[in-house]
């Protein structure tokens, strides 16, 4: 199992929902929540692949954010086999 960390905030003046939509072996936690105006979140994204295979997800909000979060960013996992 390997996870990275990562933040987002709310930068504009209204409250925002979000829900992370990603399949397994990749999780997200907080799967889902609220932002203030001006809040920050810390998730962590955490991949636990059952065998050793190659695993790609694209990973965004049920919700997109207006405007788009900037910049965008990349979670990168190597897992390399004992």
């Amino acid at each position: 199992m390997l996870s990275k960390q990562f933040s987002f905030y709310n930068s504009g003046e209204v409250a925002v929902d979000f829900a992370w939509m990603v399949n397994a072996p990749f999780t997200f936690t907080p799967a889902a929540g609220r932002l203030q105006p001006g809040e920050a979140q810390h998730v962590v994204a955490t991949f636990n692949p059952l065998d050793a295979s190659v695993s790609v997800a694209n990973v965004r909000t049920t919700r997109p954010l207006s405007p788009p979060p900037q910049p965008h960013f990349c979670i990168i996992f190597h897992s390399f086999p004992n």
